[in-house]
This record gives C-alpha cells, sequence and structure tokens, in this order.
C-alpha cells in the first residue's frame, strides 16, 4: 500500500517516518481488512509494524479497536 500524503509534512512526521513509512497516516478499508485478518493469525506487534510499516503504539491502538468491534474484546 502506499503512501498517501507526501507533501507539506511537519519535521515530526518526516522523522517519524524514517522508522515508520506509513506513520500518521490514515487507515485505509483494506489495510483495516488485512489487519483484521492478521490479528487472527498473530498479536505479534513487532512483527506487524513491520508488515504495516506504522510504529507499535499504531498497531496496537487501532488492532485493540478492531478487536473492540469485532467482539472479541472488552471494552
Amino acid at each position: 500500500m502506499g503512501v498517501l500524503k507526501t507533501t507539506d509534512l511537519s519535521d515530526q512526521l518526516i522523522f517519524a517516518r524514517r522508522t515508520y513509512p506509513r506513520a500518521y497516516e490514515s487507515w485505509s478499508e483494506q489495510e483495516k481488512q488485512l489487519l483484521r485478518q492478521t490479528l487472527q493469525k498473530t498479536n505479534d506487534l513487532e512483527l506487524l509494524s513491520q508488515c504495516f510499516l506504522r510504529g507499535i503504539r499504531s498497531i496496537e491502538s487501532f488492532g485493540e479497536k478492531i478487536l473492540r468491534e469485532d467482539g472479541y474484546a472488552n471494552s
């Protein structure tokens, strides 16, 4: 999946994207579905971070949201 926003980036965002190329990028529907499917197989945040090119905290918080929506986690 490509990065959508590539212009007019703040210095903080540019710095974050050196490590996580999709940092601060909105989650597309396709990406949400991939994460939903992947969470059924693993919850290894480091692996998911590498696969989705996002920070561990981003994967963790969005993954929790998906699990709550799907009824797998307590709110």
